[in-house]
């Protein structure tokens, strides 16, 4: 287990009640429509760093077997007040389920906390649980390097290129069809939909 890794989950569990109020403050109606209208009806979503459970509340709601999953215990608590659903703590790393188990997963604001040199391995790990055709959600920070962000704890963040983000995403196996850069408070947001290939 990195320090990076331990530390960031630390920080969510100490700060979970303020940082899921954060969450809570924004809605992404138009990517949780994209990301709806690539699924077939009752599709089964994962949650990956479902954080407060924001995001798997909404995909419940519009009728698709959703699951969380976040590394963070103080996380997951506000996530069943606040979104009741099936949750697990765990890595996203070595994810806890059975392979082609899900038509879609959604991967908001998560990956960025893994280190660089890991992400590979992250995105085969998606590849691996995702049905073929399966979707998958990216929202990274665009830029250079990696930093430690000092606001609610010390958390951990990699930035990425789009063009980098892309070049991950093919040699993992997903075809994108679908890439956005959104303005952001600190840095853009890269937004991004892929589909396993076939």
């Amino acid at each position: 287990m990195n320090s990076e890794l331990n530390q960031t989950r630390d920080s969510y569990d100490e700060h979970a009640v303020e940082i899921a109020d954060g969450f809570w403050e924004f809605e992404l109606t138009d990517t949780w429509n994209t990301f709806s209208q690539s699924l077939p009806g009752g599709a089964k979503v994962v949650d990956i760093g479902c954080g407060p459970g924001r995001d798997t509340g909404q995909f419940t709601q519009r009728g698709f077997w959703t699951t969380g999953l976040d590394f963070s215990s103080g996380m997951l608590h506000e996530a069943m007040r606040r979104a009741p659903a099936p949750y697990l703590q765990g890595d996203m790393r070595t994810l806890p389920y059975a392979t082609e188990a899900f038509d879609g997963a959604w991967v908001c604001a998560s990956l960025l906390h893994i280190l660089r040199k890991e992400v590979p391995g992250v995105l085969t790990e998606i590849w691996r649980v995702l049905k073929p055709g399966g979707i998958i959600y990216l929202a990274l920070k665009e830029g250079k390097g990696e930093l430690w962000d000092s606001r609610k704890g010390e958390r951990f963040f990699t930035f990425f290129q789009e063009c980098e983000i892309q070049s991950l995403l093919e040699n993992a196996g997903f075809e994108i069809f679908d890439l956005v850069i959104n303005p952001g408070e600190n840095a853009p947001w890269i937004n991004v939909f892929a589909r396993k290939s076939a």
